[in-house]
């Protein structure tokens, strides 16, 4: 950092951020498309850990097609732990992304 709070970077400084973006953009793509297709995550992919947003955009990808229970959304995104996979649905919930029907075991999310 230098004087007024600005960062210097250099052209390979820029080339290398945009090099790592464009990575993760193709990556969640990847992703996105086999919870689409139905398949099973390749399990390279599954060792990444997936920030809340990337989660985010999976669980609605599942969710839009029809309502399932939080089993049938884990078996979809395993490489979500259920954990987690709880939280991000109740943050949906919370900000009316998706919506709740039943209760207890037969609790089901829809969009």
């Amino acid at each position: 950092l230098i004087g007024g709070g600005y960062l210097i970077l250099t052209k390979k400084d820029y080339e290398q951020f945009i090099v790592f973006i464009c990575n993760e953009m193709i990556n969640t793509q990847k992703i996105m498309l086999s919870v689409l297709e139905g398949k099973e995550i390749p399990e390279e992919m599954k060792k990444k850990s997936l920030n809340r947003i990337q989660r985010i955009e999976i669980l609605m990808m599942i969710i839009r097609k029809e309502p399932l229970s939080i089993g049938q959304i884990h078996e979809k995104a395993s490489q979500i732990p259920r954990p987690t996979l709880k939280s991000d649905l109740n943050h949906l919930l919370k900000t009316r992304k998706i919506k709740r029907k039943g209760m207890g075991s037969g609790v089901l999310y829809y969009k």
